[in-house]
Order: C-alpha cells, then structure tokens, then sequence
C-alpha cells in the first residue's frame, strides 16, 4: 500500500536556502548598483563632452570669422577688429550673418539715405559703416526698406564724405564670449557653476553652455609670439593666432567631481589684412 510522506524541511535546510537566496539577492544588488553607477557615469560624461563640445565648435567658428566685413581704410583712422583680449573674455568685431551690402548710386556729404542692392540683414539701431576702400564712416540705421525696391536705409548722422556706387556697406557687430559665475553675491563659486555667455551683437549676454568651470583663451602675434592677456590696445592689431582652453565640470552624488577639457586654436582669416 502506497503511503505518501509527511516529512517537511529541516530547520538546517531552511537556513542553508535562506542563506543562499540571500547572496543571490545581494550579489544580483551589486551587480544592479554597478552597472547602474557606470551608466551615470558614462551618461554624466556625454553630456559633459556634448555639452563642451558645442560651446568649443561655435566659438571656434565664429572667432574665425572676427574681422569679417570690417573697414580696411585707415581714414578718418584704422579699425582693429579685436575689440579685448583676455584670459577669460574675448570681444571682436564680425558680421556673422552676411548681411553686409553696397551702394546702387552715389552718396553725398549731408546725405541721410541710401540706396543699396539689398537691405535684408539690416535692422533699425543697427550700427553700420559705409566705405569705398580708403575711408569710412560710422553711422545707425533710422528706417530701412528691405520691401520695396529701391531697397533704401535712413540713417543719423549725416555724411561728411561722398562715396560712388559700388562702396560698400557693412555691418559688424561685437561679439562677445565670458565665462560668468552664477552662484549667489558673495558666495565661492564651485567649479559647476560657471556659464559660458555669448553677446551676438545686441548688447546683452546670453547662457551658451552651462558648466563650463574653465575657459583661457592665448594670443600669439604673426611670429607666433605669445603676447601678455590682458592684451594692450596698442597690440590688438597683432593678434593672429588665438589658442582656447575650455573645461566642463560637474559633481555626481557619491561619484565626485567630472571633468572634461577640449584645447584648440584659431587663425582668424580676416587679421592682418
């Protein structure tokens, strides 16, 4: 006759499977916090690299382009595209849009208006300059017409000099990186919370990459001397070859600090010409 057992398990065979499921438990739980360490790390690298490398590629490109549509005369004096040069903050003067134009018909001394074959990348309180290679002037736009052709521009003040079709109409702005810390009044501001800004011509700063804990610029003449940042005024005209540095930093809670740091360097092709 087929009799089934009641026997259940021991109080040792209880504890040994309790002990095992424990280290399974406990070894699949390290694995989980390893590899979800790793993850936050590798993600909190990207973004600091993606984050780096942005700011660097657009400063870059632009920087390249300082000079760019500024006068060559040496009349009523000569324009030094490189507005400040220092360790930190660097402004020069670009027209990153292209909107620069020339004249249709002649401008005359006490004109207030011009007419030019396009007038699209100009604004009202534009600042602009109007030369024909040996002289120039500096004046703001009052109204434009970029509707209608003759496309026009109205401006103060008035001409002290004529200029035939043909001249040229710039408009260059300043632009402007700096690195700005954005802790409170008073406070030391730790490595992450410094912001790389950028003035594209309108006067104001604005945020372009956050995190940025280190931003050193270097400026070589056209022997590849190293000039003294800040550098003078007297020695802005000298700069040919710029050298960036520029750090991104961030904490993680029970990682510590990250860093990443990108070095790279540019030969404006508008200096010196």
């Amino acid at each position: 006759m087929w009799r089934s057992s009641s026997r259940g398990f021991t109080l040792i065979e209880i504890l040994v499977a309790a002990a095992i499921s424990a280290l399974i438990t406990v070894t699949i739980y390290m694995m989980f916090e390893t590899n979800q360490s790793t993850f936050n790390k590798g993600e909190a690298d990207t973004d600091l690299q993606q984050n780096a490398r942005v700011a660097m590629d657009r400063l870059i490109r632009e920087l390249r382009m300082a000079g760019s549509q500024v006068p060559t005369g040496t009349t009523p004096s000569q324009i030094v595209p490189m507005v400040l040069a220092n360790q930190t903050e660097v402004r020069f003067l670009a027209d990153l849009d292209n909107a620069s134009t020339s004249l249709i018909t002649w401008a005359n001394p006490g004109a207030t208006s011009i007419t030019v074959t396009s007038a699209s990348g100009f604004f009202v309180n534009d600042s602009f300059y109007i030369t024909d290679g040996a002289k120039w002037e500096q004046v703001t736009a009052t109204s434009v017409n970029k509707i209608t052709t003759p496309h026009t521009i109205s401006f103060t003040p008035a001409l002290s000099w004529s200029y035939a079709p043909r001249s040229q109409v710039l408009r260059s702005k300043t632009i402007r990186y700096s690195l700005v810390c954005e802790a409170p009044s008073g406070e030391t501001c730790p490595p992450y919370a410094y912001t790389l800004k950028r003035d594209g011509g309108g006067g104001q700063l604005h945020p372009l990459a956050v995190k940025i804990s280190g931003l050193t610029f270097a400026y070589y003449d056209a022997n590849n001397s190293l000039l003294a940042a800040p550098v003078a005024s007297g020695s802005l005209k000298d700069i040919r070859r710029i050298t960036i540095t520029l750090t991104a930093s961030d904490t993680l809670p029970r990682e510590g600090p990250r860093s990443y740091a990108l070095r790279s360097e540019v030969r404006p092709r508008n200096l010196g010409l």
